[in-house]
């Protein structure tokens, strides 16, 4: 409904990560989300591909986020998400009370699920030479 108020005059940004592709599909031009942080150039790949009419490339691209997103909730969403930060170089701090920063058990553990999924390849050159130097 929001697409159609003032003939459209408005674009809507949208903000659920695991389902990007199915939001373009429905016209929203842009997206804000939590793993944007650390993933854009996976999302990038999304839209580009749905913007090219490659929808089969969007897809596969849209189960790897689903992937990548069901591994941070595993560990914790928020938590997971300060430590990819660090992981690549960005360290935001502690999470804040009551969220609790994962263990270094947790964390080596949430390297490992991260990089059985190929999720490092989705960060930027510049944080995939950070990580070499910020494993923990």
């Amino acid at each position: 409904q929001c697409f159609s108020i003032d003939n459209g005059r408005f674009n809507m940004l949208f903000g659920k990560d695991e389902i990007l592709l199915s939001a373009l599909i429905l016209g929203a031009k842009g997206a804000v989300g939590s793993t944007y942080n650390f993933a854009a150039p996976l999302y990038h790949l999304i839209m580009t591909a749905y913007q090219a009419g490659d929808i089969e490339t969007a897809q596969i691209e849209q189960m790897n986020a689903v992937r990548m997103v069901s591994v941070l909730l595993k560990y914790g969403g928020i938590s997971a998400g300060k430590s990819v930060m660090k992981m690549i170089g960005v360290d935001c701090g502690p999470v804040r009370l009551p969220l609790k920063n994962l263990t270094d058990e947790q964390y080596q553990s949430f390297y490992n699920e991260l990089s059985q999924i190929g999720f490092f390849r989705y960060c930027s050159v510049q944080a995939r030479d950070n990580l070499l130097f910020n494993r923990r």
